[in-house]
């Protein structure tokens, strides 16, 4: 019987596949070099700002996935072949799962942060006042949309940027508090 490396009696090289993984295990690695369980929920915080930062002005269509996933430090990946989505996702040193969607359409990039917590009365993703406080030193200001009813959602643009962050209520640390949902992120014509 013959083995995959040996071939009528020769020792071939390695396969080409194997080459190929390694490879591109080494050339990748760096990319996704934060171990996402040591990502604290203050880190994400500071990642998203900086990425959005660097985002915006004319002619702006988004963020798109490549981009969102080295910036983060994530994987993302297709649903399926014919999708536009791109999903990826992580659970932080506190504990909580994190979940980020890029889709593109009407072209340009849409992207989505999700958060679930476990227990949201007591914990908190990170407060809201505090991203945009973040935000506003980027150059993207806002405000909450308050309705009378919880969650409130802030709106918060600049640099031809939107956002649109919901919230839920926590009472973590003794005070109730507003903590950051979700955050959808793209141009002003989605």
């Amino acid at each position: 019987m013959k083995s995959a490396l040996y071939i009528a009696g020769e020792c071939r090289a390695i396969p080409l596949a194997l080459i190929l993984l390694v490879t591109l295990t080494l050339v990748c690695g760096p990319l996704y070099a934060q171990d996402a369980a040591s990502l604290s929920s203050a880190e994400l915080e500071r990642r998203i700002a900086s990425m959005l930062s660097r985002q915006g002005g004319t002619g702006w269509k988004g963020i798109p996935p490549q981009r969102v996933a080295q910036e983060i430090g994530i994987r993302m990946a297709r649903e399926d072949d014919a999708s536009t989505l791109r999903k990826g996702g992580a659970r932080t040193a506190e504990g909580w799962d994190f979940w980020v969607y890029s889709e593109f359409r009407n072209g340009g990039y849409q992207t989505r942060f999700d958060t679930y917590i476990d227990d949201p009365v007591s914990d908190c993703t990170f407060p809201v006042e505090q991203f945009a406080r973040k935000l506003k030193l980027v150059g993207l200001t806002g405000v909450p949309v308050r309705g009378g009813l919880l969650p409130e959602t802030w709106y918060i643009s600049g640099r031809n940027v939107e956002l649109a962050i919901r919230t839920y209520t926590s009472t973590a640390d003794g005070r109730r508090q507003q903590c950051v949902e979700t955050i959808s992120i793209g141009p002003p014509e989605f």
